[in-house]
């Protein structure tokens, strides 16, 4: 369900009061805020109060909010980007999860000599592009900024700028480390499963993606031992944080003839025996956050677990590709590749992404 050609079945289907009485969709304005301000799903307020969703799940559904009412409710979050790491190649050279900038430098450095790479990281599916930029550009910006420009599209829109100095320097970090080879070259000509092919054949010592990662390596590569950071500090004032997406959830159409009904297949999707068998057999995080820490322990491993009680991971959402809208989310993608590939410097990259922001907001 996260295909185009879904999204836009799902539009459609809305639009001409064909849907099903409950669809996945990804979370974000552009998807459940357009339908509810179109009157195409059903409020949701009554459910949350019915079934108490509202403190037994995580935080982040409360930002998927439109106009104060609930319209959405997550089935299950994400985490991006941890860069996970071969614990034997680690183990072997003496090395240890980076904690600056310098020491990841100087980690890349060791792996070099020894025949190893850095951070396999495949950007030919646009999309591993925004994966970095969440990751890194909150080391330069405070997560109150990072979170206004999920709004940048709005009319009256008030927060950071994309030309804004400090995001000019996260670019021009971005860059340095795409020419000092911190990541496998040619990232631009890679896709995400060339990357982790990298990282499982031993030729990468590390490799960059989601919290999904250890469900593939565990049966992509089962003898593999891995274990994952969070990119370093790289500016004294602002802390390393990650994020909780809220990834997939569930709408009501607004023409379903039993409402009842839904709302009790939906707390029987989100209810701790459900989200219980999302988690031990497909490692997808609940969007409940009752569970204890002896029950995590039985159902993941190790560096699922480490990732589950990261901090901040309740607080916010923090993907830009899901909330930005196509005419800008399209050109910021196609802006990051260019950087990659030197075809733009980082200061026309970020005028131009302000630009863009400027011309979609002025048609919104």
């Amino acid at each position: 369900f996260e295909h185009e050609m879904y999204k836009e079945y799902i539009m459609n289907t809305m639009s001409a009061r064909q849907a099903a009485d409950i669809n996945i969709l990804l979370a974000g304005p552009k998807y459940s805020h357009v339908l509810a301000e179109a009157g195409r799903i059903l409020n949701l307020d009554p459910y949350y109060k019915k079934y108490n969703w509202e403190n037994v799940l995580v935080e982040g559904n409360k930002i998927q909010k439109y106009q104060d009412h609930y319209y959405f409710v997550t089935q299950n979050w994400i985490s991006v980007p941890w860069v996970y790491y071969n614990v034997g190649i680690f183990d072997k050279l003496g090395l240890s999860e980076p904690k600056t900038e310098e020491d990841l430098y100087n980690l890349v450095k060791t792996l070099k000599a020894n025949g190893y790479e850095g951070i396999a990281l495949g950007t030919m599916v646009p999309n591993y592009a925004e994966h970095f930029i969440s990751g890194f550009l909150p080391r330069f910006i405070t997560r109150n900024e990072f979170q206004d420009l999920m709004f940048c599209y709005q009319k009256n829109y008030q927060g950071i700028k994309w030309n804004d100095p400090r995001i000019l320097d996260a670019f021009k970090n971005f860059k340095k480390w795409v020419d000092d080879e911190i990541f496998v070259k040619g990232m631009n000509g890679m896709d995400d499963s060339i990357a982790r092919s990298l990282f499982i054949n031993g030729k990468a010592a590390m490799y960059q993606g989601g919290s999904w990662v250890p469900g593939l390596l565990i049966s992509e590569a089962p003898n593999l031992k891995f274990n994952a950071f969070l990119y370093p500090q790289i500016k004294k004032d602002i802390p390393v944080t990650t994020d909780a997406i809220m990834c997939n959830g569930y709408v009501v159409s607004a023409d379903t003839k039993y409402p009842d009904a839904c709302g009790e297949f939906l707390n029987f999707m989100l209810s701790h025996e459900s989200q219980k068998l999302f988690l031990k057999e497909y490692g997808i995080f609940p969007t409940r956050r009752d569970f204890s820490e002896d029950e995590l322990k039985s159902l993941v491993n190790e560096t699922q677990l480490k990732i589950i009680n990261s901090p901040g991971l309740y607080e916010t959402t923090d993907s830009l590709q899901i909330w930005l809208t196509p005419d800008i989310m399209e050109p910021y993608l196609r802006i990051l590749q260019e950087v990659i590939s030197g075809q733009l410097t980082p200061e026309d990259a970020v005028n131009q992404l302000e630009k863009n922001v400027e011309e979609a907001r002025s048609k919104n």
